[in-house]
């Protein structure tokens, strides 16, 4: 009897055991696994179409299903912020951004653990499941109509497009390359590619007229080039076959555009000056008059502005360049207080809504905690711009910085922004001191 007794005991707590191994979740981690992550952004995802059992379809990926997609590739890692709260921070060659407001949670209808990353300042997100060392989803950004990429990530890889031996590499990109996008259609514009690469890493950047591509990074593989950055805001693809010192391939932007590009190495690639390309048209003044989130309307004739240097920086929210910029001007005034000059953003917005406009700014400027106010000038788009600034021959770029004197006229325009990712900033930074001297001289 005791021994039927103590059977009957262990069966169960085996049933018990069992039932409680059923209801456990499937994950080593309370969120997403630390370390190492790859991600892919899908500008097309290959797969193949099974058809089994009559009328039944299974859609299956090949396991050369990389080599026949084009995607985006980043990497990233999953940690904790002080807080405990889980980070992500996005890496692009010397770049870490930093995106840490990710929530977790569980889809009631599948019983699957769901991730919502928000990629702040922008309006976009990456959103999806997970389980164990892989995430699954989409890139959404949510200031454009239905515009997403299919979006997977797994863990524990660190190489960005191809497994390689870096000891086997048959081209090296080094230098500057003198470039030209857009040669198969009838406005093509001219780039300088800036690369360096170790073993088969390349990282660099590509300066425009208009201002660079930030931080992008790939790998020389064979003949070939891989170069690709994400940043929340963007998804970039720089894809060409190298033929000695020249370059010949696509590039590819979020899921809607693609262009041809070429290039050649040079010793130093020519691009117009950024002060050329925008110019004070008339000697109107120019009083701002625009209005703030809080509800402030800004006109240069209130007596805070008397006898300043003011610096407008012609923005958007949705813009990487003009987050450069604008961290950039808040930290140099920061380092160099000047009482002589005020800084101003006048940005531009995707959202079509009052409401929601002035609700990115809002988001914009409190995310990079700048000190500056920052107005809402009307639709992104550059004829938006171009007609609320008649002083100036035309808008040619976001960001576009203006020097006011203190008389309220436009005496300098400054067209894109040289960025912390090309070899031109340290020079900027000395051509904007000499600027800000110039101008505050007789302030």
């Amino acid at each position: 009897m005791q021994n039927h007794r103590f059977l009957f005991f262990i069966s169960i707590i085996t049933i018990a055991v069992y039932f409680s191994a059923c209801v456990s979740i499937p994950n080593r981690y309370e969120g997403l696994a630390p370390g190492p992550w790859r991600g892919l952004l899908f500008i097309n995802q290959h797969k193949e179409l099974i058809v089994t059992e009559g009328r039944k379809k299974d859609v299956k990926r090949d396991v050369d299903f990389e080599e026949k997609s084009n995607f985006v590739a980043f990497n990233f890692e999953i940690g904790n912020a002080p807080d405990g709260k889980q980070i992500m921070t996005v890496i692009n060659g010397a770049e870490r951004m930093v995106f840490d407001e990710i929530s977790l949670g569980r889809d009631i209808r599948t019983g699957d653990d769901t991730f919502y990353i928000k990629l702040s300042p922008y309006d976009a997100c990456l959103k999806g499941i997970f389980e164990g060392d892989k995430m699954k989803g989409h890139w959404i950004v949510l200031d454009k109509s239905n515009y997403s990429m299919e979006f997977e990530a797994k863990y524990g890889q660190s190489h960005r497009y191809k497994k390689t031996n870096p000891a086997k590499v048959d081209a090296t990109i080094f230098g500057h390359y003198q470039a030209k996008f857009g040669v198969d259609t009838e406005k093509p514009y001219d780039a300088i590619g800036e690369f360096e690469q170790t073993g088969d890493k390349l990282t660099g950047t590509f300066r425009t007229e208009s201002g660079d591509f930030r931080f992008l990074e790939g790998q020389v593989v064979e003949n070939e080039l891989w170069l690709s950055t994400f940043d929340g805001s963007h998804a970039f693809l720089f894809h060409a076959t190298i033929t000695g010192d020249s370059l010949d391939g696509m590039f590819y932007s979020g899921i809607h555009y693609k262009t041809q590009w070429k290039a050649v190495k040079v010793k130093e690639g020519k691009l117009k000056h950024a002060d050329s390309l925008s110019t004070a048209v008339s000697s109107e003044p120019f009083y701002f008059g625009f209005e703030t989130p809080d509800g402030q309307i800004i006109d240069f004739r209130d007596e805070k502005f008397k006898n300043k240097l003011k610096l407008v920086q012609i923005m958007g929210s949705w813009c990487p360049n003009c987050l450069d910029e604008a961290v950039f001007l808040n930290e140099y005034f920061h380092n160099n207080p000047n009482d002589k000059v005020v800084v101003l953003g006048l940005s531009f917005e995707r959202h079509p809504e009052k409401q929601k406009a002035m609700q990115r700014i809002l988001d914009f400027k409190t995310k990079l905690k700048l000190a500056y106010d920052i107005a809402l000038g009307g639709k992104a788009n550059r004829d938006s711009a171009s007609k609320v600034i008649p002083q100036i021959s035309q808008l040619m770029a976001f960001p576009t910085l203006l020097f006011v004197d203190h008389h309220h006229k436009i005496v300098k325009v400054h067209t894109g922004f040289d960025g912390p990712a090309t070899s031109k900033y340290q020079e900027y930074i000395r051509d904007f001191e000499t600027n800000i001297r110039k101008f505050t001289e007789h302030e």
